[in-house]
This record gives C-alpha cells, sequence and structure tokens, in this order.
C-alpha cells in the first residue's frame, strides 16, 4: 500500500481560475438579513450568502445547562407539547433498542446470566431521581443477586486515562440507541457501591450462602417469586404503605421481565422455564392495574355508606364468637360442642354500646324515609378474607330474594319473576336498585387450606342475636311464627346471662368455608372491587326480624324461594390482590439483611 506524506508549508497553489484572498487584504462585511422562498427571514453573511450560526445568549445558555442537567434522570423531559414524559414512558421509547453486554452461550451457569443481565438492564438505562431505584434493589436483595442494600456515588468516566468531572459528561451521546447484542451501554450516571463494612457481592460459591439460596428458588419458580414480591413482601417490608410503591414495583418488574424474554437470557432452557418468564410478566402487568386499587379501596370503604349501617346498628364486633372449624361437607343440620369438636365458649352478653357515632345522613339520602332499621337486625359477623367473586349493578326491575345467591343465576332469576308483590317488599327493593352487590366468596375452602401465619388467617364466625336482651326482640305473636309453638327461652340470652358459643341456634347456619357474602356498597365504589381480588374485614348479616326465632332463623318459603339476607361492610384490615402468595421461608419474609439503607436516585433530584 503507497502512502504520501505531506508537509506544509510551502501549502499548494490553488486552482484555476480561484484566487485566496489573502488575510491582510480581507475586509469583513458583516451580514445581512434575505428572505427564503419560503417567506422566512433569515441571517446570511454578505461576503459567502452562506446561513449564520446562532449564538446562544447567556440565558438561552443557562436553560440549556439546565434542560441538560434534568436530562441525568428519567421523568424529566418533556414532549412537543410540553407534557412530562413518565419515566415508563421514556423507557418504553427505547426499550427494544437495549440488548445485553455478554453472550449467554450454553453452558453458562443461569445464576450468571441472571446476575449480568441484571446488571445490563441496571446500568443501560436513566433511572428516575427517587423511588424506582430502592425498590429495584429491594427486588435484587431479595432474589439473592445483592448481599446488602447498595449506596450511590456520582460516576466517573474515565478516556485516555484522564479523569471527566461529572458535570462535564455529555450525556447526549450517552442517552439509549439502537446498537447490537453484547455491546454495552452505560447510560446509568450513578455508581453503585457498598455501605461501610458491607458488601453488594453475592456469594454463589457457597452452596448453603443465603443469596444462592435465594437466586436458586426464584430461578426454579419465577412466576411465584414475582407473586410474593409483589404481595406478601411488600406488606412485611411496609413498602406498600408509600402509595407510589404500589405502581413503582409491578411497572420496574415488567420492565425487567421482558428484558429478560426479549434478550433471550434463558433460550436453552426448558418450555417450563420459558413459560415461568411468561407467566411472570403476566402477573407483572395484572398488578400495575391491582395494587393501586388496593390503596384507593382501602381509603374508600368503609365509606359513608357503611358507616350508615354501622350507626344504625353500632360495631358488632363483640358478641358470641367461635373460630370456624367447619368443613366444605359438614352437615350443618345440628349445632353440638361434639359436631364441631371444640369446647364451649363462653361470653357475656353485654349491653349496647352507646358511644357511637349517629347514622351517616347519605344513607337516608339515597334510601329516603325507610323502616331498614325496624324491619332488620344483625345476626352473623364474620371476620376473614374473602375473594371478590362478581359484582352485581342495580337492575331496573326489582330481582327479589331466591334461593339463590344474588349475582348467580340472575337471568333464570328474572325468568322465574322475583319480585314478590306486596308493600313489606318495597324495602329489599330499595337495597336492590340503590345499592350495587358485591359477592364475596371465601378465600379457603376448607380448615386444612388456612396457614396461621398467613396475612389470610382463620375465618371467625360471630352471632349478635343471642346477645340482645329478651325484652327487645319483638314478641313471637308479631313475628309470624305459629304461637303454639314451643319456645326454649333458656337458650336465649339475656342481661348477665351466660351462653355458650355450642347453644347458640343461629352462628352454626352460616359456613364461612362455603358460603357466600352479598355486600351492599355505594355505586361509586363499585369499580375498586376487582375479580379475584381479595378483601380482610368484617362482614355483618342482615336479616329480616320476622323471620328470626330467639332459637333459630325461619326461612319463609314462596314455592322454590326463599328469603335473602344482606351484608355490609363494618370495616377493612386488608386489600390484597388477586395473585396474593405467602412467603415461602426462603423468598420473602423478615431475613437477614432485608433491612438497611434505601440510598439511591439522583443527587441533583
Amino acid at each position: 500500500m503507497s502512502t504520501f506524506r505531506l508537509q506544509f508549508p510551502p501549502f499548494p497553489f490553488p486552482p484555476s481560475p480561484i484566487s485566496i484572498t489573502p488575510f491582510s487584504i480581507f475586509e469583513p462585511r458583516g451580514y445581512v438579513r434575505v428572505r427564503t422562498p419560503d417567506g422566512d427571514t433569515i441571517e446570511v453573511d454578505a461576503f459567502a450568502h452562506l446561513p449564520t450560526l446562532k449564538i446562544d445568549t447567556e440565558e438561552e445558555a443557562m436553560r440549556k445547562k439546565k434542560e441538560k442537567k434534568k436530562r441525568r434522570c428519567a421523568g424529566r423531559c418533556v414532549d412537543e407539547n410540553g407534557k412530562l414524559v413518565s419515566w415508563w414512558e421514556e423507557w418504553e421509547m427505547g426499550e427494544e433498542q437495549r440488548g445485553l453486554s455478554f453472550d449467554p452461550v450454553k453452558g453458562m451457569s443461569y445464576r450468571d446470566r441472571l446476575y449480568l443481565a441484571a446488571d445490563d438492564f441496571r446500568v443501560g438505562r436513566t433511572w428516575p431521581a427517587q423511588g424506582v431505584r430502592p425498590i429495584w434493589d429491594r427486588f435484587r436483595l431479595y432474589i439473592g443477586l445483592l448481599s446488602s442494600m447498595p449506596m450511590y456515588s456520582r460516576i466517573k468516566v474515565h478516556g485516555d486515562n484522564v479523569t471527566v468531572p461529572y458535570e462535564e459528561v455529555d450525556l447526549e451521546e450517552d442517552t439509549p440507541r439502537a446498537h447490537q447484542t453484547y455491546t454495552r451501554t452505560h447510560v446509568n450516571t450513578l455508581e453503585q457501591g457498598s455501605q461501610p463494612s458491607k458488601t453488594t457481592l453475592p456469594d454463589f460459591d457457597d452452596p448453603t450462602g443465603l443469596e444462592r439460596i435465594r437466586l436458586d428458588a426464584f430461578i426454579t419458580a419465577i412466576s411465584k417469586g414475582t407473586k410474593i414480591f409483589l404481595s406478601s413482601y411488600l406488606r412485611e417490608t411496609g413498602l406498600i404503605w408509600t402509595e407510589p410503591n404500589l405502581f413503582v414495583a409491578p411497572m420496574l418488574l415488567k420492565f425487567f421481565l421482558k428484558f429478560l424474554k426479549r434478550t433471550g437470557v434463558f433460550w436453552d432452557s426448558e418450555e417450563k422455564m420459558r413459560q415461568e418468564v411468561e407467566d411472570a410478566v403476566k402477573f407483572a402487568e395484572k398488578a400495575v392495574v391491582e395494587l393501586p386499587v388496593t390503596a384507593r379501596l382501602g381509603r374508600a370503604v368503609p365509606g359513608e355508606v357503611e358507616r350508615g349501617f354501622v350507626g344504625l346498628w353500632g360495631k358488632k364486633c363483640t358478641g358470641l364468637s367461635m373460630t370456624a372449624m367447619f368443613e366444605a361437607d359438614d352437615s350443618l343440620s345440628s349445632a353440638t360442642e361434639e359436631n364441631f369438636g371444640m369446647d364451649a365458649v363462653v361470653v357475656i352478653a353485654k349491653e349496647d354500646d352507646s358511644w357511637i357515632e349517629p347514622p351517616s345522613p347519605v344513607l337516608f339520602q339515597i334510601l329516603g324515609p325507610t323502616t331498614l332499621p325496624l324491619a332488620y337486625t344483625t345476626v352473623i359477623v364474620e371476620t376473614g378474607t374473602r375473594r371478590v367473586r362478581e359484582v352485581v349493578m342495580p337492575h331496573s326491575s326489582f330481582i327479589g330474594r331466591t334461593g339463590l345467591p344474588m349475582g348467580l343465576g340472575l337471568v333464570a332469576v328474572l325468568e322465574e319473576g322475583g319480585r314478590e308483590v306486596g308493600k313489606k317488599h318495597s324495602l329489599e327493593e330499595a337495597l336492590e336498585t340503590k345499592f350495587a352487590m358485591v359477592i364475596l366468596e371465601p378465600w379457603v375452602s376448607s380448615e386444612d387450606e388456612v396457614v396461621d401465619e398467613s396475612e389470610v388467617g382463620r375465618p371467625t364466625v360471630v352471632c349478635t342475636f343471642c346477645t340482645v336482651p329478651v325484652s327487645s326482640v319483638v314478641d313471637c305473636s308479631s313475628t309470624g311464627m305459629d304461637s303454639g309453638e314451643e319456645v326454649d327461652w333458656n337458650r336465649v340470652a339475656s342481661k348477665g346471662m351466660e351462653l355458650s358459643v355450642a347453644q347458640c341456634p343461629h352462628i352454626h347456619t352460616h359456613n364461612p368455608y362455603t358460603d357466600m357474602v352479598n355486600v351492599l356498597v355505594a355505586l361509586e365504589n363499585v369499580e375498586l372491587f376487582r375479580e379475584g381480588m381479595g378483601v380482610c374485614g368484617t362482614w355483618v348479616q342482615l336479616r329480616r326480624i320476622e323471620n328470626i326465632h330467639p332459637v333459630a332463623i325461619v326461612e319463609k318459603r314462596s314455592g322454590n324461594k326463599r328469603e335473602q339476607e344482606y351484608w355490609y361492610i363494618e370495616g377493612l384490615t386488608a386489600v390484597l390482590p388477586s395473585f396474593h402468595t405467602d412467603g415461602d421461608g426462603v423468598l420473602g419474609g423478615d431475613l437477614e439483611g432485608e433491612f438497611g439503607s434505601e440510598e439511591g436516585g439522583d443527587e441533583d433530584g
């Protein structure tokens, strides 16, 4: 290959007929403004007639410097309309262009692949100033990719052995762009470090090490690990009490799991493992919708309507109670201690609490003048966790009370002519047309499924009717019962009288493991009850006083129809996503290293 060496001076002569004006005789002519064919006015050089470059004013230069500084963190840019672009929208724009800095060749362990892929996910994007990075670190700690929570400092960019100050790093050149897989793009502007006297690096060589055990458990069941993190782990670590975390956590995991799927980190794995990643992505997408709703539902319920019911009948968390010991196939015909395999629980009937707030006026604004507190009383109270099965909106025609739970087989009910003629049914019509009804099914279907340490817990059933003094119960003659019917008044509680659970004739008519609960809710809260989600709280049953015998519940039937009970929510203690999963002792739980500094985010933020 031939090479030419050029050395100046002497300078070569310009080609003919071009002449170069010496600088000594050059005369500047300034600039002029001309109009383009499009009608725009531009500034050009008066000598060469070329457009000039605009020099920023001091104010414009300062503004650009601030905008450049903002671009160090995601979620600070604006679109062409001046609208702030959220961090997840900014990530989504360049997500398809982000890849791996390594080749996940066959024979490379899944631990190493996941560790390197998580590092590429971290450094390959601009992170928001606050709120997202601590969740990411929590997740890495949870699955064993970290041994302790890290700290962050400003990154130092090295080039030709020269350290470039952080303020001088041109981040426009480091923004995500199309690149070949296995080529690292370092967009993250904070350098990860460890806390004093701690290390963040996991020890995968020790088979008994906590990090290796956690990571192996996550790789074995990625979808289960995702469900645990987005449900019980967030609750146990207290992350759910910061409401933005309920959106950040599932959105962050959705990006990471899709990153694993798109880049083929487990490309040579069995079909089962690839399906695990697919399922984990679906659970993360579902969590993006459901987790924020859990906070909204917890704030909205109990609301004015629920407080109105409580104002009419008072708090019902006291009375004759028993921890439910039913099995799904148990017979509920008899109520003896032997059938339930438990000792008698003795509770003294108490006076009603006079320190209660007055009924909410909203309840009467909805129902109007009503005889509800005169016609209905509370009987069964259940405390436990149930799942939303269905939401039934008010119908234009009164459905009425049938042997089927509300919301189940409604077409058949309507065809049978559910409405019963009579003035006494106008109250039920008002309830079923003014309120929506949420059908709650049991979260667990038998005693065997109950885990004492679980958030779900064991349901508890309470009978409040037997704590009401006999004198305050309507007379037998007004109940419509046969006056000749023999009543065992010794089984009815009165003031200062003790009554065992096994003697209560009403408490065994409700099985919390099989029976549905039809809860009346305000129309504005209907959208918060998502199908499959769990609610832990207290549900109070309402029944017509005329159909309650002091020693039993008398069901008035008309053909194949029976009286329909209603329930209301007295209080909620927890709202769970539909995929709620308890920790298995390896993933999730208050383990060593779970709690630490949440250092993270951009110092500029």
